[in-house]
């Protein structure tokens, strides 16, 4: 099967360190969001972007509540965490 340029059906991620810094310096420039930063169920924090198309970009970022360290992945989220266990 062949997507279609144009058919609104990419879901982009983008990994940044800071998503609510991103989100205020896209805002900044004039970007409209669909969903503002929040809390994900699956450990990111996370805000989206949708395009003319109707494709998404979803801009995330990995960060350990505990002591604030950036990962860049759940999984690496995970792991970091475990050195936490018991606070």
């Amino acid at each position: 099967m062949e997507l279609a340029l144009g058919a609104g059906k990419l879901e982009i991620f983008l990994l940044v360190d800071d998503v609510d810094k991103a989100y205020q310096d896209f805002k900044e420039k004039g970007v409209k969001f669909v969903a503002e930063p929040k809390d994900q169920s699956w450990g990111a924090r996370a805000a989206t972007i949708v395009d003319s198309d109707g494709n998404m970009f979803i801009i995330e970022s990995f960060k350990c509540k505990v002591c604030g360290k950036s990962c860049q992945s759940y999984l690496e989220l995970v792991e970091h965490m475990k050195e936490h266990k018991g606070c």
